[in-house]
């Protein structure tokens, strides 16, 4: 998806919640993004859980968050949603965000 839409403005970018300190954790981390041949950016975050799910108001990973281009949530998924729904999400946001 970010191959098909990066020409419009589309922006991934992955984070990792896995425990920084944990090698294998973030070794298998690594080798998911490979096998799914990311081409998009990928974070390590390195903070503790009690952190990120009070910034984020979440309890439980996967989270998928949608920006528009002014950087606002338009969509939080609480787990992964398909790539039909997600795709179609983002092209009515890259629509949206053609107009004047």
């Amino acid at each position: 998806m970010h191959q098909k839409y990066q020409k419009q403005g589309l922006v991934i970018i992955s984070v990792s919640l896995d425990d920084a300190e944990d090698r294998d954790s973030v070794k298998e981390a690594e080798d998911f993004l490979k096998k799914m041949k990311a081409s998009f950016q990928n974070f390590l975050l390195e903070e503790k859980p009690e952190v990120w799910q009070k910034k984020l108001n979440a309890e439980a990973v996967p989270l998928v968050f949608v920006f528009n281009r002014q950087g606002q949530i338009e969509k939080k998924f609480m787990e992964s949603p398909s790539h039909e729904v997600l795709e179609k999400l983002i092209e009515q946001l890259l629509r949206k965000s053609d107009k004047p």
